[in-house]
């Protein structure tokens, strides 16, 4: 089979399916429901993480991103269920210390330390960024121990969700700390350097 020439209508065709995302891939979705809840967006996100768990209902990264958003905008009982499918199967760091971060949230704070203490189990079969501890005391309403592991994630270059940290929402109750406000401007010098 030949490749279309271009300039022809095959080839205008060709192009504009190859800038379609395929309809069985969730990541596109998925990441565009992070940066609409990121944006506090909360019905467009609902929206697209919903489109995003029907096209792979068994996507993790999906539901516990799709929990975050609801946690943040005040549906924990959908969290807890969002995280609780992103769990299943599925032994990471993340719906761990999501689940225990909502947990504390809800006054049930000897699940939260638990979670803490699967996170340490967990640690010793494979890496578990300090992020998700920073989440979990944050949620125990220990503010500094938060900030300390979110220091600690940046200092060990732990990149994503550090990354993020300027526009995450599960984070806006340290906004108007002068630590938080000085991480943020660190993660973002980094990123500006790594561009040049």
């Amino acid at each position: 089979m030949r490749a279309p020439t271009t300039g022809s209508a095959e080839h205008s065709s060709h192009r504009e399916s190859s800038l379609k995302p395929s309809p069985k891939v969730s990541w596109e979705p998925n990441l565009i429901g992070r940066i609409y809840g990121s944006a506090r967006r909360f019905p467009e996100a609902k929206a697209v993480f919903e489109r995003a768990l029907a096209i792979d209902p068994a996507f993790s990264y999906a539901h516990w991103h799709y929990g975050e958003m609801l946690q943040v905008s005040g549906d924990l009982k959908g969290a807890a269920a969002e995280y609780a499918k992103a769990s299943t199967g599925n032994n990471t760091p993340e719906p761990i210390a999501l689940s225990g971060q909502l947990a504390a949230i809800m006054g049930r704070s000897e699940e939260a330390r638990q979670a803490l203490t699967a996170l340490d189990e967990l640690e010793k079969h494979r890496y578990v960024d300090f992020f998700w501890r920073a989440l979990l005391y944050l949620g125990l309403g220990d503010k500094d121990r938060a900030l300390h592991f979110l220091e600690q994630s940046y200092a060990n270059n732990e990149g994503y969700e550090i990354g993020l940290i300027k526009v995450d929402p599960m984070l806006d109750s340290l906004r108007a700390e002068p630590r938080f406000q000085a991480l943020v401007k660190k993660v973002r010098g980094r990123r500006e350097e790594a561009k040049l």
